[in-house]
């Protein structure tokens, strides 16, 4: 199954922010220095229900997928994403979160 994003949970105590930072670091092996906050949402279905908060980092690389959850990467554009969102299975939280601000915020992605 494909995502649009690296993530995570917020732990206990750890700030959106935190977390956002450690997961990138653990699934992309970034450490970016600047952020720009995308927007807050909520998801629910039928195994999933949370609070979720998305963030844009723009990042040359390199890139290190160490920590096994990343089995495959593709960069794309917003039509080879058009095109794998209409033939592949997607995380339908991040999907449902994080596309509709990205389509606002960023204009590449009209």
């Amino acid at each position: 199954m494909w995502d649009i994003a690296a993530g995570g949970v917020v732990a206990a105590g750890e700030s959106y922010e935190d977390a956002a930072r450690r997961e990138l670091a653990e699934e992309l092996g970034v450490l970016a220095k600047s952020w720009e906050l995308l927007g807050d949402g909520t998801f629910v279905d039928d195994s999933v229900s949370m609070i979720g908060r998305g963030y844009l980092v723009v990042h040359d690389g390199p890139f290190r997928f160490t920590d096994g959850e990343i089995a495959e990467v593709r960069w794309v554009d917003r039509h080879e994403l058009a095109a794998l969102l209409a033939s592949e299975s997607f995380v339908p939280d991040n999907l449902a979160l994080l596309l509709p601000l990205l389509l606002v915020r960023c204009p590449q992605f009209e």
